[in-house]
């Protein structure tokens, strides 16, 4: 089997799909929420995935890091913020 053939296989499968009905048997669900947000960055910033892994995220974590850095080095705790008041808005 070619590689060309191996590609193909797979190029019917929406991995957002797939990785979302994961979720629920994952341990770590906020850093799957942080991956799925990302996922969506395109079509929606930002999204409920990633509001949530936000909002879920505990101080020191390896996801609060992540998430800081992707926020260009603001506190937890004003991205917390920042998506609070984002998310009351859209309401």
């Amino acid at each position: 089997m070619s590689h060309i053939s191996k590609v193909k296989g797979f190029s019917d499968i929406d991995g957002y799909d797939w990785a979302k009905r994961s979720l629920p048997g994952l341990q770590d669900k906020l850093a799957a929420e942080y991956a799925l947000g990302l996922m969506q960055a395109e079509t929606s910033w930002p999204n409920e995935h990633m509001r949530r892994a936000v909002m879920g995220a505990q101080q020191g974590s390896l996801l609060a890091q992540n998430l800081v850095k992707h926020y260009q080095n603001q506190s937890l705790a004003e991205v917390q913020r920042t998506l609070a008041v984002t998310s009351a808005s859209r309401r």
